[in-house]
């Protein structure tokens, strides 16, 4: 199984349609409250309507309610930070990213699924090494990867692992400067991919 890509966090046309360009499976916009990269649902509409091919992904908090109440476009997934994961949370969608950048148990992960059989539900791990890493490798199936580094993904990808994650997450380490992405290198990432996994 080949992992899904996702670009997190976009604030502009240019690097959505490049992240539809190069394949990625999902792109992500936030209306998180407190987020520097928050959106108005009315700006990533905008934006999403210039886009074939990648499905879209919310980043909420909290207290992003109202904002969510406002989107007029379809969406994937909501992504949150897995401690305001609760019942009403539920309600709001069928298909969920838990979001944490410490690291719970595999057990604690794997409970969760258990008890929610009725809800898609993927987490989004953050690593700052690969060891770590593979030891949620039971758990892939269910695991969107995130790298602290883009170094990371370059090296993961070349240890031809026979296990790989449901999806990979690319965050800020994908930007050349603030807000916009690092075109070469992200050319460069999805070459290695593809050479070393297709």
């Amino acid at each position: 199984m080949h992992p899904k890509f996702k670009i997190s966090k976009l604030i502009n046309l240019q690097d959505a349609r490049y992240s539809a360009a190069v394949g990625f499976h999902f792109v992500s916009f936030s209306l998180a409250r407190g987020d520097h990269k928050k959106l108005a649902p009315t700006f990533i509409w905008n934006i999403v309507n210039w886009l074939e091919g990648p499905e879209v992904i919310l980043e909420i908090n909290d207290n992003s309610w109202e904002e969510l109440q406002e989107v007029t476009f379809d969406y994937r997934y909501l992504a949150l930070p897995l401690e305001d994961w609760n019942a009403v949370t539920k309600t709001q969608a069928n298909a969920f990213i838990l979001k944490t950048s410490s690291l719970p148990s595999p057990i604690a992960l794997q409970s969760l699924l258990n008890e929610n059989p009725d809800v898609e539900i993927r987490f989004e791990l953050t690593f700052s090494n690969i060891a770590d890493a593979l030891a949620y490798q039971a758990l892939f199936p269910h695991i969107f990867l995130h790298f602290t580094s883009l170094d990371l993904y370059f090296d993961f990808f070349q240890q031809k692992n026979e296990r790989m994650p449901w999806g990979i997450s690319l965050q800020e380490e994908a930007e050349e400067e603030p807000g916009f992405l690092d075109y070469e290198r992200m050319d460069e990432l999805m070459g290695i991919f593809s050479d070393v996994h297709l």
